[in-house]
């Protein structure tokens, strides 16, 4: 039988070919699944989350990302709903949080093309008010909570320019304030924002050391402490 490495030695120009092919069909595999990334973490109780910004992909239409002191109202330009008509498409578990704009404190860049603005904040909508009244047009359907940014100079874009963001902020907003899980943003409109995302909600547990290993080590430090007291008496006598 004839091994892998002879046939490829007899026709490596094919080879290669193919080698190539399949190194395009990844690439475009990777390019296809791009996708602005959030990552939010944060302890119960504390008041105060952490949200890491990473990941990339394409406008899909013109938009204008607006500063904070623009109105705090829903906008295709900088704005995110998610796309869906169910009660799966609710990430806020505090329905206090309607139209509010949050700072962030931190770096987070945001690239579209060649310009290059900080993220200031977040705009954070809930939607799924129980007295809410649904317009005529709109019977059955359940809005889904809106989530945008804001940056410090205003930021137009055209459909096609690739996007980017990166940076860790933290945010005054409890973990608790959030239902966990992951979620995926395309617009509920056709083409209009500058890019899918994912954001992710997560809770830190912080580790409580066993009464064991905290007496031995208030024990350790003890003898420690005791230790040098009798190392000083000898050296003065």
């Amino acid at each position: 039988a004839t091994s892998p490495l002879r046939h490829f030695a007899t026709s490596p120009l094919r080879h290669a070919s193919q080698l190539v092919t399949l190194a395009l069909l990844a690439l475009a595999g990777t390019t296809a699944n791009a996708a602005l990334i959030i990552k939010v973490e944060g302890i119960k109780g504390s008041g105060q989350t952490t949200w890491s910004f990473s990941g990339s992909d394409t406008a899909e239409r013109n938009g204008t990302i607006r500063t904070s002191q623009s109105s705090r109202n829903f906008s295709s330009g900088d704005t995110f709903e998610r796309a869906g008509t169910n009660m799966g498409d609710h990430f806020i578990a505090d329905l206090s949080i309607q139209n509010v704009l949050v700072a962030l404190s931190g770096a987070v860049k945001l690239t579209i093309g060649s310009q290059t603005r900080s993220i200031t904040h977040l705009f954070l909508d809930s939607d799924n008010d129980p007295g809410f009244t649904f317009a005529s047009t709109d019977i059955g359907r359940i809005w889904a909570d809106d989530f945008g940014i804001r940056v410090n100079k205003a930021l137009s874009y055209t459909n096609g320019q690739s996007s980017s963001w990166s940076g860790i902020a933290t945010v005054n907003l409890d973990i608790g304030k959030f239902l966990l899980g992951t979620y995926t943003f395309p617009s509920i409109y056709s083409s209009t924002d500058f890019g899918t995302f994912n954001i992710s909600f997560s809770e830190r547990i912080v580790a409580v050391a066993e009464p064991g290993s905290s007496a031995l080590l208030a024990l350790a430090l003890a003898s420690l402490g005791f230790s040098r007291k009798l190392t000083s008496a000898h050296a003065k006598a």
